[in-house]
């Protein structure tokens, strides 16, 4: 979980209840590595946490840490898991356009695939109840 997210949590109304279930988890902190290096805890009545979190603003951030994540205007990918730099790669992929909008053709064919294999099975077995009557209902009784 990372700092955000506790800081978060103090303003929900479960937040004593995230805490036990999320933020203080023993077994989910053993299979899950938490973003929240300074292992912050949820206040849930003084809201301490959320002021010392959000008490500076992006610009002011950037301004400090620029340099530190950044070679000649690019992002040093060593320290792209850093908590300084986490956010300039955040703001990079956010700038990134994804929109390739491609077609998906093979998940239409499956999809209808599915569906043509589903009506043909009905298809049969109306069939076969047509031919035989009751005497196929009898066949799957017994089964």
């Amino acid at each position: 979980m990372s700092e955000r997210m506790v800081a978060s949590n103090e303003y929900s109304v479960f937040c004593e209840v995230n805490n036990i279930l999320m933020f203080e988890n023993t077994i989910l902190k053993n299979i899950h590595k938490s973003g929240n290096i300074f292992n912050y805890k949820s206040d849930c009545k003084n809201y301490s946490t959320s002021n010392i979190i959000f008490k500076d603003s992006l610009s002011k951030y950037t301004e400090n840490n620029e340099e530190s994540c950044k070679n000649n205007q690019k992002l040093i990918q060593e320290k792209s898991n850093t908590k300084l730099c986490r956010i300039f790669w955040i703001q990079e992929a956010s700038y990134t356009d994804f929109n390739e909008n491609r077609s998906p053709w093979t998940s239409l064919i499956i999809y209808l695939s599915c569906f043509g294999i589903l009506f043909k099975e009905l298809f049969n077995i109306n069939q076969l109840e047509i031919n035989y009557g009751k005497s196929f209902k009898k066949l799957l009784k017994k089964k």
